[in-house]
């Protein structure tokens, strides 16, 4: 990096670390800082390790620090609790004070002192029901992000949409032909209004999610869940949620011309004919006449032929997904389908639980060839890395077969799903933990195909995640006072060569990562009782995602203290959501400061950065799309982990 570079950087990690929406333009790069007491601006559980972090300019301040905690009507609690300093990371000094020893409910704040000089953290909450609303929230972000409706105002301050894209429906077939099908629904995937099918961490992922995120908890969990009066149903939100996405992912079947059942790539806008994929920048229930079927209709096309892009393979013509998320998508469809089968609202609909089964049954066999043969050999052309959606596929019928009695198709699943647990379990290592969101979704598919088949773990699967303990969650964790995750990865140099590189932040923003590694190390904890890998899930997707993080930001929008004052979406187009924010919102988290291409993202300083500008009040302005745009996965990635948590805890 030459010296301009270098110092732009740097410039760009003041200005999103310290600017204010005012003067972002006129900011000094290096401006007075104000100390900060870092918590989780939601709240603990009784029984959780509870850690605030100080965070400031000089170690003298930080290493000469005390605390107290007081409850918010003033009383205090814990008095003259001493800091203890950790050493200096990413620009700053850092110390920490721990308050495990309270359990008592209320609402409380954390008090530092030094050199004469005080400061107060943001109001938390300390109680059994301190997370409570958090599922509520992260599942009506996919309300909010609903396509081919019009959603309401149902959290007071964010407002809803105007039916939107009710006429999404051409497609073209192998050949060429083009064909209308009702191809509305689904969500909004991220800070555009695009629906995407081609990645199994598409559609298929989030609606996974949702269903497991129902299926993961029980008893006064499950209780608890909200069951808003906008759906009909009176399930919980979330299972209504991950029923709405089955629905689209039901219209995204259609058949080749030989017969075979497919899943069509994702829904784009057009202009004059041509592909349109971000190009439309208004509010959502502008961008078509929601008239079925005339010129404006969106249509489906892989990324491929609408963006040029060139990464994407396509096994069955450009029409189509490939087959490891045609089996995501059966995947997600046998499992809102388990879910679905406690309420009675859909036995009489398309989207019944029967109808689910049938149609993942017909993906699966359709698609299944192409990655296991009748012999159970495994296609070694697939890496055992994205061999999970193909194991959840197989564990969902082999469920849905021992309910419904079928020994046969019992035995079918059970087979095809012995053959892929032992392709992945002879081929991970574990230290892969560190490099891949698909590991950590492997190993949370792993433990289900154990529960389901075997109704216990396997010796060799908790010798694994012990092991994993010690080499990825662990090692990955260890100095900072965050116990943030860190990754490794190789990248390329100037000269050709690779070489091992080790960070805490990405070009991309980490929270789907955290939340996704947090959901790996509470099945470890589960698996092995390890009590520091149940707190380091949890320090990583609540604590670090709800607020205790260098940036002061609880990154799930309208819980906490401090948001995120502007996000990437087109939703600032909406009169009243200037800011562009969506309720129970999980961004693309904390990244790597910019300006350095996506494929130079290492060589920039390894420093947090989020967008800090405020949003613009005479025109749309939309926050920076590596770390503040609403993806749907982040929200599924999200509720993964905090699901993992909550149940296993």
């Amino acid at each position: 990096m030459n010296r301009l570079n270098k110092a732009h950087a740097v410039a760009l990690v003041a200005i999103g670390m310290f600017a204010s929406a005012s003067i972002i333009a006129a900011i000094q790069l290096f401006p007075r800082y104000t100390p900060r007491v870092l918590v989780n601006q939601v709240g603990y559980w009784p029984d959780m390790e509870k850690a605030f972090v100080f965070q400031a300019d000089s170690e003298s301040l930080v290493s000469g620090a005390m605390f107290d905690l007081i409850r918010l009507d003033g009383t205090p609690v814990l008095a003259n609790q001493p800091v203890i300093y950790n050493g200096s990371l990413w620009g700053h000094h850092y110390g920490t004070g721990d308050f495990t020893a309270m359990t008592a409910g209320g609402r409380y704040r954390v008090v530092v002192r030094s050199g004469g000089q005080a400061w107060s953290s943001p109001a938390f909450d300390i109680g059994g029901d301190a997370y409570d609303g958090v599922i509520t929230r992260a599942v009506q972000f996919y309300y909010y992000q609903r396509c081919g409706y019009a959603p309401q105002e149902i959290v007071p301050g964010y407002v809803g949409h105007e039916l939107c894209h009710a006429d999404d429906g051409y497609w073209v077939d192998e050949a060429g032909g083009w064909h209308w099908k009702d191809l509305s629904g689904g969500w909004h995937d991220a800070g555009d209004y695009g629906k995407y099918t081609e990645s199994f961490y598409n559609t298929q992922y989030a609606t996974y999610a949702l269903a497991y995120t129902y299926d993961m908890l029980n008893g006064t969990a499950r209780d608890g869940l909200i069951r808003s009066d906008v759906y009909e149903t009176r399930a919980p939100d979330v299972v209504d949620e991950a029923v709405w996405g089955a629905k689209f992912l039901q219209k995204m079947m259609v058949n080749d011309l030989a017969g075979n059942p497919r899943v069509l790539c994702g829904v784009f806008g057009r202009d004059r004919g041509e592909w349109n994929r971000f190009g439309y920048w208004g509010d959502p229930a502008s961008e078509t006449d929601n008239v079925a079927n005339s010129s404006d209709d969106r249509m489906s096309g892989s990324l491929g032929v609408v963006s040029g892009d060139p990464w994407y393979t396509h096994e069955y013509g450009t029409s189509y997904v490939n087959a490891l998320e045609s089996l995501m998508t059966a995947a997600a469809l046998a499992r809102v389908a388990w879910v679905e089968r406690e309420f009675t609202y859909w036995d009489a609909e398309p989207c019944s639980a029967t109808n689910l089964v049938a149609n993942a049954t017909a993906l699966h066999d359709a698609h299944m060839p192409m990655v296991i043969n009748a012999s159970l050999a495994v296609n070694d052309s697939k890496p055992w890395t994205d061999l999970w959606p193909a194991l959840a596929c197989t564990v969902e019928l082999a469920r849905w077969a021992n309910e419904t009695g079928n020994s046969t198709a019992w035995n079918r699943y059970a087979q095809e799903a012995g053959a892929l647990r032992s392709r992945v379990m002879g081929q991970m290592n574990p230290w892969d933990g560190r490099d891949w969101v698909n590991v950590f979704d492997t190993l949370i598919t792993l433990r289900h195909h154990d529960l389901v088949l075997n109704g216990s773990l396997g010796a060799d699967l908790v010798a694994f995640l012990d092991d994993y303990g010690d080499q990825s969650v662990v090692a990955a964790m260890e100095g900072n006072p965050f116990n943030h995750v860190r990754s490794k990865t190789w990248v390329e140099l100037d000269n050709g060569t690779h070489v091992p590189y080790e960070f805490y932040f990405h070009y991309w923003g980490r929270s789907w990562f955290l939340s996704s590694a947090s959901a790996a190390a509470m099945v470890a904890f589960d698996a092995t009782g390890r009590a520091e890998l149940r707190s380091r899930a949890a320090d990583n997707v609540v604590h670090w995602i709800m607020g205790r993080n260098p940036l002061d930001i609880c990154q799930i929008e309208s819980l906490g203290t401090n948001n995120l004052p502007l996000y990437h979406h087109r939703y600032a187009s909406i009169p009243g959501n200037r800011r562009g924010a969506l309720p129970g919102c999980v961004p693309n988290g904390i990244a790597r400061a910019p300006p350095i291409a996506d494929t130079d993202w290492w060589k920039a300083p390894d420093v947090p950065w989020f967008d800090m500008r405020g949003a613009s009040p005479d025109s749309v302005e939309l926050g920076d799309f590596r770390s503040n745009e609403a993806y749907i996965t982040d929200n599924a990635g999200f509720l993964t982990g905090f699901a993992t948590l909550a149940s296993l805890w």
